[in-house]
């Protein structure tokens, strides 16, 4: 899961670089690969969209991720799963250098049912509410605040 580094080393991009375009899965849906201003790197099912990309949606060069994907983000950060129209979809496995966690998301953050690791070894398992882990201090979990994807 932490391979969103060499991920994002192997892109040296300008802003919005469509990388490739692979055609279309069994499924149908159109299958791309794009990136954003060396923020992050997205690969999976697209819509066609104008939408521009930025920090946190994922769209460029006329389309957004929509349907399953994996997104590899500058910093260590990425995700597979679902998307939705750009947005990071509800539920999807993700890590970064100081967890690993899989469950519900919302607005880019844990949101509903999941299970959260920390590489210290802690294990949280149960409800998060927009990021934060029901009766929990988030902070305590693993070391660092609530952060948006």
């Amino acid at each position: 899961m932490r391979q969103s580094a060499l991920i994002i080393a192997l892109y040296v991009l300008s802003p919005l670089v469509l990388h490739g375009a692979q055609g279309d899965d069994t499924s149908g849906r159109l299958v791309r690969e794009f990136a954003y201003d060396d923020l992050w790197v997205y690969e999976g099912n697209v819509e066609i969209s104008d939408s521009p990309g930025n920090a946190w949606l994922y769209c460029g060069e006329g389309y957004c991720a929509h349907g399953a994907g994996r997104v590899g983000r500058d910093g260590g950060f990425s995700y597979e799963g679902a998307f939705d129209h750009g947005h990071i979809g509800e539920y999807g496995t993700a890590s970064d250098d100081f967890w690993d966690y899989v469950g519900g998301f919302k607005y880019g953050l844990f949101h509903g049912e999941g299970e959260l690791a920390c590489v210290d070894g802690r294990h949280f398992k149960g409800t998060f509410y927009y990021g934060k882990l029901l009766g929990t201090d988030w902070s305590v979990l693993c070391g660092h605040g609530a952060a948006r994807y």
